[in-house]
């Protein structure tokens, strides 16, 4: 027996914040980094001379301040979208019957912060969604995943590393002071966190469309047999 089709269905509003909150943090992250360089390189000195009240050193500081603050914004919200989207995305796809995902809803949000499991798990989670999803769906135009599927092993080990040097980066600022090799290391990281961003929203995008699909044809076939 079919689960009631519409109120089953992922929300696209998620989708859509899950991937704006993505794409705003890859952004304002390289934007923080970018300033990083500059105010290591450039202008050494720059926290003196902020304090004295020079122009530039201000504008670095600002920049610094404000990235660090919006970048957490923005990852605050991909996370909470993000998160509700995939537990709606799970539950519809256990509505399909077999094959299902190898997760239950609770399951494929809880592995993310398991320490070690979330390594791996989350990976093959978002993997047998898409795969489930894509399984039920008439051709869907917006597949970027069926286009190219390494898509997703280019997302995950790009979102592990990326995560990595970034925390790491973060790490070596010594008592909130930007060091240089903190700023190199997040030149690193950026490009990264950007590629698993841009990866991380066509994956996303993908287990929407198809579930779109399998859902606009469930409702016509439904409507048709009603007739």
């Amino acid at each position: 027996m079919k689960t009631n089709q519409r109120s089953s269905l992922p929300s696209r509003t998620w989708a859509l914040l899950a991937i704006i909150g993505m794409l705003s943090r890859a952004s304002i992250l390289a934007f923080t980094i970018a300033t990083e360089l500059v105010a290591v390189s450039a202008v050494p000195d720059w926290e003196s001379r902020a304090s004295a009240g020079d122009l530039v050193a201000l504008a670095l500081a600002l920049g610094l301040g404000g990235g660090v603050s919006l970048a957490l914004l923005a990852l605050l919200v991909s996370v909470v979208a993000f998160l509700v989207w995939l537990h709606q995305a799970t539950q519809r796809a256990h509505s399909y019957g077999f094959p299902q995902p190898n997760a239950t809803p609770r399951g494929a949000i809880a592995c993310w912060f398991i320490p070690f499991v979330n390594l791996i798990r989350p990976y093959t989670v978002v993997q047998s969604l898409y795969q489930v999803s894509r399984a039920h769906a008439l051709e869907a135009r917006d597949d970027w995943v069926g286009r190219w599927p390494k898509l997703l092993p280019i997302w995950w080990a790009a979102w592990i590393l990326g995560t990595l040097l970034t925390n790491v980066s973060f790490k070596l600022w010594t008592g909130g002071h930007v060091t240089a090799a903190a700023a190199w290391l997040g030149a690193v990281a950026a490009p990264l966190v950007l590629i698993a961003a841009l990866c991380a929203a066509a994956i996303v995008w993908s287990i929407q469309v198809n579930q779109e699909a399998t859902a606009s044809a469930d409702l016509q076939s439904d409507g048709v047999a009603s007739k």
